[in-house]
């Protein structure tokens, strides 16, 4: 992985992209939107077709959310990041806010728009998020819209392919442990917890419990990927059909069914009539996630990632593979075999 600084956003083309969002407004029975710079796998990098947030603004800062509503448009960053977006947006058009001393639901109780109607995507946003916008609102006469489809995408002409890189196995040398036994514990786990099945939505999770690896987003060797673990230890690993070949596909044959990322919703709902409870991670998982689950019917109970832990305590394996280092295209390169 290669640090780029490479700049792909056109800040001069923020105000006909957000005009145009906001024609789509009245359409959705909205008049805001929150645009956050995450994605739905809830990572800090993001893949070229999710970084919506620097296609509408300009703004490509790491951390950061735009507030556009009818008349104003606010992207909201940390100190990190406040030169950097007067820089890059246009303060005729955009102005900032502090996304740590003021973020979206406290600038919504103090400036108090009026018959606010919030229109967001409920794949980009944790169920704690929510739970802060619904109280901010309420307090406001508001009300949280849940969209059906991210209101971006259809205006974003031009926007680039979803990742499709093959993915590669980890091999066990510098994993330390099979793949198989990490699951096998997993599912064991999960008994004391009263859940027939785990969610594991974090991508960095699913890569070190699967031993696999992906060049879906920089700087991250993992896959974008979602996988449930259940108490019988059978697993699901839900990515992108197309990153599965040669000797990953033959690799994962036997060890999990393999779906393609659209289908977790089937399995969710298919959990839920078998009237088994989901243990998530409401830190890491989509608030869409829950509402599909509830909606179905079914039960889940809160607890942190469970991989989290294991991969905190590096085996032999691991520690080896962390040490490994060699030469590509005559530059030294610390190797990232075991950095998950």
């Amino acid at each position: 992985m290669f640090q780029t600084f490479d700049v792909t956003a056109r800040p001069e083309q923020a105000a006909p992209r957000i005009a145009a969002l906001r024609e789509s407004f009245s359409a959705l029975g909205i008049n805001a939107v929150l645009v956050p710079r995450t994605d739905a796998y809830q990572g800090e990098y993001v893949p070229r077709s999710a970084e919506r947030l620097a296609w509408l603004t300009g703004f490509t800062g790491s951390a950061g959310i735009a507030l556009i509503t009818e008349k104003e448009a606010i992207v909201f960053v940390d100190g990190r990041y406040t030169t950097q977006l007067t820089a890059q947006t246009d303060p005729a058009l955009i102005t900032g806010g502090d996304l740590v001393g003021a973020p979206p639901p406290e600038w919504l109780t103090e400036h108090r728009p009026k018959g606010l109607r919030l229109g967001i995507d409920p794949w980009l946003h944790t169920p704690s998020e929510v739970e802060r916008l619904e109280k901010a609102l309420q307090e406001i006469g508001g009300e949280l819209v849940l969209l059906a489809a991210n209101p971006v995408d259809p205006i974003w002409h031009d926007r680039p392919a979803e990742p499709a890189e093959p993915i590669s196995v980890q091999k066990t040398e510098f994993a330390g442990r099979p793949a198989a036994d990490k699951i096998a514990e997993i599912a064991g786990s999960l008994a004391a917890k009263k859940a027939g099945a785990v969610l594991i939505s974090d991508s960095t999770s699913v890569a070190w419990l699967f031993n696999i690896r992906g060049n879906d987003v920089v700087h991250t060797p993992a896959p974008l990927a979602r996988a449930i673990v259940r108490a019988d230890g059978g697993a699901v690993l839900f990515i992108a059909p197309e990153k599965v070949t040669g000797e990953a596909a033959a690799y994962l044959d036997g060890l999990a069914d393999v779906e393609a990322p659209d289908a977790l919703e089937g399995a969710l709902i298919a959990l839920a009539a078998a009237g088994k409870t989901l243990m998530l991670d409401r830190a890491s998982v989509p608030y869409a996630v829950i509402g599909i689950l509830e909606a179905a019917g079914g039960q889940w109970v809160h607890a942190a990632d469970p991989v989290v832990a294991l991969r905190a305590i590096k085996n032999e394996g691991e520690q080896a593979g962390a040490r490994t280092a060699h030469l590509q295209d005559g530059a030294a390169m610390v190797s990232y075999l075991s950095w998950l």
